[in-house]
């Protein structure tokens, strides 16, 4: 039978037990951070190598099957790049150290470099990747023009993942209280809530 000493000393050995445990999973959150960080940013160097030579390769006579490679090399760079921007940023965010970007952008070249780093995967399941911008839409933009750019990357990657045929559709346009606004809509089996 416990008593009321017993019963306190336990609930105090559970209690400082507890604060142990999540003492170490703070610590091995931390330490998972700052090893993705790390390493996406040990990662984005060699990449940006790869990229630089394939846009330095892109300047010399190449033919059209040729230059298609070399846009496919290009494009699947570019995200390989994204996904090491968004586990940087992951991890800054972690930290509360990300900072959003504030600088002109032109949303209509976001949009086309969208189309085509997502293209050929569009084409490789028979669907169709379209991109519409209204006439309207403001040529530059204020704002980050790289988590735009991950954002949409992000979702038009989803879109084509889970849409196994029809299209997927890309549509920028003015919004009315100012600004752009950006829909990706597909034809897949959509999102429960």
């Amino acid at each position: 039978q416990l008593t009321t000493f017993d019963a306190a000393r336990l609930l105090r050995a559970n209690t400082l037990a507890l604060e142990q445990a999540q003492i170490e999973a703070q610590e091995a959150s931390r330490a998972k951070s700052t090893f993705l960080a790390m390493m996406s940013h040990e990662l984005r160097t060699p990449m940006n190598g790869v990229l630089g030579m394939a846009h330095a390769l892109g300047t010399t006579r190449l033919d059209a099957r040729q230059a298609d490679y070399l846009e496919t090399i290009v494009e699947a760079g570019d995200g390989l790049m994204a996904i090491l921007n968004d586990i940087l940023d992951l991890s800054k965010i972690k930290a509360r150290k990300l900072e959003l970007e504030a600088a002109p952008f032109e949303i209509r070249v976001l949009g086309r470099q969208i189309q085509r780093v997502w293209r050929e995967t569009a084409r490789a399941k028979s669907l169709a990747l379209s991109l519409q911008i209204a006439p309207d839409t403001p040529r530059w933009l204020s704002g980050d023009p790289i988590r735009v750019r991950q954002i949409l990357l992000n979702l038009v990657s989803n879109a084509l993942k889970f849409t196994q045929d029809g299209r997927v559709d890309i549509a920028i346009a003015p919004h009315a209280a100012g600004g752009v606004e950006i829909t990706v809509s597909d034809t897949g089996v959509g999102m429960t809530s």
